[in-house]
């Protein structure tokens, strides 16, 4: 049975007091010292607490963009100066058209430039 706030060693527990810990870092040092002596249970909470942030960025990135919108895909295999346009924009993924010929590519929010 779960409890609603948490217990000693629960995830749920724990989690705001790494949180405060990491608040009062500043220096990036020290936040990395403190990733380099933390122990599984600190470190699994860092873990969780990227990867919802991560998720945070990303889906703010993908609401910036709407269909029709003019972009370039900022990738090495493609030409930065070809612009594409935004036909639909999934969960994850954003579905772009060639503006002057018949390229289609589903492409991550983050590689995205607004033109």
């Amino acid at each position: 049975m779960r409890r609603k706030f948490g217990y000693p060693g629960s995830l749920s527990y724990i989690y705001p007091i790494l949180i405060i810990k990491i608040k009062v870092m500043t220096n990036l040092d020290q936040v990395l010292a403190f990733i380099k002596n933390a122990d599984e249970v600190e470190l699994s909470q860092i873990q969780n607490a990227y990867s919802i942030r991560k998720s945070e960025i990303n889906f703010d990135v993908k609401n910036s963009f709407r269909v029709g919108d003019i972009v370039s895909i900022n990738h090495r295999k493609m030409d930065p100066n070809k612009l594409f346009r935004v036909t639909k924009i999934n969960s994850k993924n954003i579905k772009v058209a060639e503006n002057d010929g018949f390229g289609r590519f589903t492409v991550s929010p983050s590689l995205l430039i607004r033109k």
